[in-house]
């Protein structure tokens, strides 16, 4: 037996319940702390998702343009949020955002709607599509002459 266990009892080794207890709530914390308000940001992935949802479906829009050797067309109403490709027959509701678009003229339907038109070489009627909800806006732009589709921030 070592001097020190003969003068103060055992040594104990680990940690006591209330130990643990007192470092999981600092831990705590620290982390609601630190960590950014998440609800804040919602809102603006949500509308990142819904743009690149319609930026991949104006890219599909393109390609069957090509592989079919027809024209195809993306048709959003934004007064619901809704589009539509002429070659699937369903809706696709991108969310409750303010959209605005400009397409060419032939290709608005009213003040409701519009269409942007792939050609089978790939090039568009061109438009420009944007989802904004408070102080954030993305926009979906299609390049008339090569079809190309990007999302502005």
């Amino acid at each position: 037996m070592s001097r020190s266990e003969a003068s103060h009892g055992p040594i104990a080794n680990g940690f006591t319940l209330l130990e643990m207890l007192v470092v999981l709530a600092i831990m705590a914390l620290v982390a609601a702390l630190a960590l950014p308000d998440l609800g804040r940001l919602a809102p603006s992935l949500r509308q990142r998702a819904a743009a690149g949802e319609l930026a991949a479906a104006l890219r599909d829009a393109r390609g069957q343009a090509i592989r079919s050797n027809d024209e195809t067309t993306l048709t959003l109403d934004v007064g619901s949020g809704t589009y539509t490709l002429s070659y699937r027959p369903n809706n696709r509701q991108l969310g409750t955002f303010d959209f605005s678009m400009r397409t060419a003229t032939q290709e608005t339907e009213g003040d409701r709607a519009g269409s942007i038109r792939f050609f089978p070489d790939g090039s568009s009627t061109g438009g420009r599509i944007s989802l904004s909800s408070g102080r954030s806006s993305h926009t979906v732009t299609v390049d008339w002459l090569t079809g190309h589709v990007r999302i502005v921030e």
